[in-house]
């Protein structure tokens, strides 16, 4: 009799797994059929917010800017060097001279985590109300899970730039940038990593920096 529990014990436990395994793997293919929708266009809002990282993104945000997309712009995650005429050599065109003053750098991002916490000092120091979030296809729905974390009460839409790398999934190595990202994702969505509220020592030190 123990060995018959034993074992039907051990086919639940099974069963489990291949329910658990074959959930996440089918979320990992709506992840996948996800990051290659088309989104709508946002509407007009009080700022713009592109994470570094990914090709395409800084061109597209300031695109956004000079149509009227938004009041101001923030580049989080810059390096602690660089400037706004070091990122232009970089661009597709030139900044337009009135909307130079309107971009602000941001020097302390080194992560989606670090982003969302310098975008958060961001909205506190301009009294931002709604956002556009700029960032890669694969890496959009982390990014908004972590800015939305810390800022509940900001309405925010996204903006995906495909790479031009990544416009076809048919690579094992953009398959593997793919499964990395959902597994991030996952973590966050669960609570695993996530944005914190209590780690006010480095959104005052975003804050001062921007400010």
């Amino acid at each position: 009799m123990k060995k018959k529990r034993t074992h039907q014990f051990k086919k639940i436990i099974l069963k489990i797994f291949c329910g658990v395994f074959l959930v996440w793997i089918f979320g990992f293919f709506m992840f996948l059929v996800d990051a290659f929708t088309i989104f709508h266009t946002p509407p007009p809002t009080d700022g713009i917010v592109a994470l570094t990282g990914g090709s395409g993104r800084i061109d597209a945000s300031i695109r956004l800017l000079e149509i009227g997309y938004g009041k101001y712009l923030l580049i989080s995650g810059v390096g602690q060097k660089a400037t706004l005429t070091d990122l232009e050599k970089q661009l597709s065109h030139p900044i337009k001279e009135k909307y130079r003053n309107n971009i602000i750098l941001g020097h302390n991002a080194a992560s989606t985590f670090g982003n969302a916490v310098e975008t958060a000092a961001w909205v506190h120091c301009y009294n931002l109300k709604s956002l556009i979030i700029v960032t890669s296809n694969y890496h959009i729905r982390r990014a908004m899970l972590e800015i939305k974390t810390i800022l509940p009460q900001i309405k925010l839409y996204p903006f995906v730039v495909q790479p031009l790398a990544l416009k076809s999934i048919y690579h094992l190595s953009y398959i593997r940038l793919f499964f990395i990202e959902y597994n991030k994702w996952l973590a966050a969505y669960i609570g695993l990593i996530h944005t914190r509220h209590s780690d006010i020592g480095l959104l005052d030190k975003t804050y001062e920096a921007i400010r």
